[in-house]
Parts: C-alpha cells; structure tokens; sequence
C-alpha cells in the first residue's frame, strides 16, 4: 500500500469526537534546493594618493607659521556731500586738545556743571574733545572768556571746523603677575610705551585686602589690535 492509501486511510479514522488528521510532508526530512554559488568579485583596494611632500612640522610650529590673510588694498570711490542738517551740531561746538595734567576721568562732570550753556562733551578720540553749546553765539562767548575752565583743560580751543577727526582712541590693558617690585608707574610705563602713554589706571582693581592685577588706560594711535610680547627684567632676573 502506498503512503497516501496509507494517510487517507488514515485520516478517515475517529476516536470519539475527534478525527485523525495525518499531515505526511510533516515528517519528512527537508532537502533544501541546491542553488549554485555566484563568485562574487573581490573589492577593489584602495586608492593610496601618491605623497609628493611630507609635512614634519609641529602643531605649534605651523600655528607660528600661519601668515595672516591677505587684506585687498582696492578701495572703492564714494561720493557724499554733507547737508546743513549734519553740521548743525558742529557749528556751535567747540574743539580743544586735552593738555597732559588734565583729570579725564572727572572732566566731562566739570565742563558741564561750570559751563552753563554747554548741552554735550564727548572725546574726540583720546587727545581732543568736543563741547557743544545751546547756539553758536554762547560757543563764541565761552571761547572768548579768557576765565573759562575750559582753558584750565584744553589747549588750542578753537571753533569746529571741517575735516576735524580722531585720530588717537583710549584702550584698556589688563595686567598680571607682576612682582611688587615692579608696581609702580615708571615700570608700567616702560612696559607700555611701544603701545602709548599711561592715561590713568582702574584703582577699583586694587582694594586693601589683595592685589591681584591691574588695569591700565593708555592713549595710542594705532587703531588695530594691539598684540605683542613682552619679557621683562626686573633687577637682572627675568619674569
């Protein structure tokens, strides 16, 4: 009898109320199909670019070596013509160099409680500065008194006129670790005069319970960043 006589036989067989179900692909071993192997192709290695220069510099050396980008030196035309409205301000203004024993840090306080007529003073850059007044006749008037505070502060006050500019700026510069020896205004000075002169110093740095650092108000004329070292030597020993 062959296997399927066998099943349906089988399968037509009941105990009780259940019927035998005989599932023969159940049993038999599984063959899987053989599937011939395609050869895959090997990966191509790769491409190792040909070193025509080794760099053996260090981090640090080719830090040192980096050459500031090239700033173009075009410069563009620009045509303007100034209105009356921009120069009204100026014509009643008065322009004085700050003489060297003058206080900066209380002088804009001082014009403007003495002179009565006075509505605005602002540095022009670091060594001159520019007071305006109510109109021109009181700007006149305060240049003619020959009692002003004015003249106690400035020198050269003159009326406005055109093509007046800065041509100085005021910069702070922090300093720190410097021994005690050196804290004075004769070995600051030394250490910033490439850069410009001592204005006055941030005393609030300085308090009676420590002396960390201090900040220094110069004058200068250079109008980029100002960058540099410094070696000091103090008494013969360097810092």
């Amino acid at each position: 009898m062959s296997v399927n006589d066998i099943c349906d036989h089988a399968s037509s067989l009941w105990f009780d109320t259940y019927k035998l179900r005989v599932n023969p692909a159940k049993h038999r071993p599984f063959t899987p199909a053989l599937i011939p192997s395609k050869t895959l192709p090997k990966p191509a290695p790769p491409h190792k670019p040909e070193l025509l220069f080794r760099d053996t510099r260090s981090f640090i050396e080719v830090l040192k070596s980096t050459k500031p980008p090239v700033v173009s030196d075009e410069r563009r035309m620009i045509q303007y013509d100034s209105t009356d409205e921009d120069k009204e301000w100026l014509s009643r203004s008065l322009v004085g160099k700050i003489l060297p024993n003058a206080d900066v840090a209380t002088m804009e306080e001082m014009v403007l409680k003495s002179i009565e007529k006075a509505v605005s003073f602002r540095f022009l850059g670091a060594s001159q500065v520019i007071v305006t007044f109510e109109d021109q006749l009181a700007s006149r008037k305060e240049q003619q008194n020959a009692r002003s505070i004015l003249y106690s502060l400035l020198s050269n006050l003159r009326q406005w006129e055109a093509r007046i500019c800065a041509y100085d700026r005021f910069v702070w510069i922090s300093i720190f670790g410097q021994p005690m020896e050196g804290w004075n205004r004769n070995c600051i000075d030394a250490i910033l005069q490439s850069w410009g002169n001592i204005i006055g110093y941030d005393t609030s740095c300085v308090s009676q319970g420590s002396i960390s650092g201090i900040r220094v108000l110069i004058r200068t004329t250079k109008l980029e960043p100002l960058q540099g070292q410094v070696l000091l030597k103090l008494d013969g020993i360097q810092v």
